[in-house]
């Protein structure tokens, strides 16, 4: 039935039911999908789509799944320090020793952004490392996603940073901003 709603399913029509609701399941969002496809193509055809892997026109679309120290390093600012600062160096000499996937969490904490565009000078934003005055060296880093901004105690140790760091990043994660 079409509009069967609260009706219930009698056992011999049970193959019937099975069939019309995986055919829903599997056709629920073709409208949409086609919206998107046209959508799509009208920047790239169809034809030069199919040439790639869904694989390649995600990390086109989207950027790279992962992305080096040395291209957030290019695309960061410095707000009260300098990059000779042993606080600077700390932050990235920590960054570099992340993995992959803690990268991507630092990234979302200071951005909002789990991916990045290709090629360093195409991100288009900046990351300010701000050094927070305000905070004492016992505090976390805080972050302001809309402005990508770190705001970094003068920490006493590269250890303490990344203590310090990694906690802030799983206190967002746990609070459900990542």
């Amino acid at each position: 039935h079409d509009e069967g709603g609260d009706e219930l399913v009698a056992y011999a029509e049970r193959d019937q039911y099975r069939s019309a609701a995986l055919h829903h399941m599997f056709h629920e969002t073709d409208a949409q999908l086609q919206a998107l496809r046209d959508g799509l193509e009208i920047v790239v055809p169809a034809a030069v789509l199919r040439l790639f892997e869904w694989e390649e026109v995600e990390e086109v679309v989207c950027g790279p799944a992962t992305f080096s120290v040395e291209a957030l390093r290019v695309n960061t600012r410095l707000d009260g320090f300098t990059p000779q600062d042993e606080c600077v160096r700390w932050l990235f000499e920590v960054l570099e020793e992340f993995d992959s996937e803690t990268r991507t969490q630092f990234l979302v904490f200071c951005s909002g952004r789990s991916r990045v565009p290709q090629t360093p000078d195409q991100w288009g934003f900046h990351i300010t490392v701000k050094r927070a005055k305000s905070l004492s060296v016992d505090s976390l880093p805080t972050a302001a996603t809309c402005t990508e901004q770190l705001l970094l105690p003068q920490y006493q140790s590269k250890q303490q940073l990344e203590r310090k760091l990694r906690t802030a990043i799983a206190s967002a994660s746990s609070f459900g901003l990542m």
